[in-house]
């Protein structure tokens, strides 16, 4: 092999490496479209503003003895809109793969027991609706 033939060969192999450098970078820098996706759906405005969002709005599913809940302690879906888009608190129960939301209207807490996982893309599936 000349010495043009390996500069050549030389200077091939090197705009190879430069180009995977270049491309692991840019992954780095992304973090892979998987984490991004897994950011965007851990997003809490996510829900808010799917919730929010009129025609589009997120499907809420209730247990039948989430309904029954609801009926008994006078429960309207309207607050249990508002605990689903604005929780002041969140608690996960792995036990049971709920996850607990709860937010206080004046002197009450209402307090909802949702299937995970949280947040959640399709439908919100309410399994339990409790005032404290």
């Amino acid at each position: 092999m000349t010495q043009f033939e390996q500069l050549g060969l030389g200077l091939a192999v090197g705009a190879i490496l430069t180009q995977v450098v270049t491309r692991l970078r840019v992954r780095e820098r992304d973090n892979s479209p998987a984490l991004h996706l897994a950011r965007r759906l851990s997003d809490p405005r996510l829900l808010t503003a799917t919730l929010e969002g009129g025609s589009d709005a997120k499907q809420v599913r209730y247990s039948p003895h989430a309904e029954e809940q609801l009926q008994r302690l006078g429960v309207n879906r309207e607050h249990v809109e508002t605990v689903l888009s604005q929780p002041t608190r969140t608690t996960r129960r792995s036990q049971v793969h709920t996850v607990q939301l709860e937010r206080d209207f004046g002197s009450h807490t209402l307090r909802l027991q949702v299937a995970e996982p949280w947040p959640t893309i399709g439908a919100v599936h309410v399994k339990q609706v409790e005032w404290c």
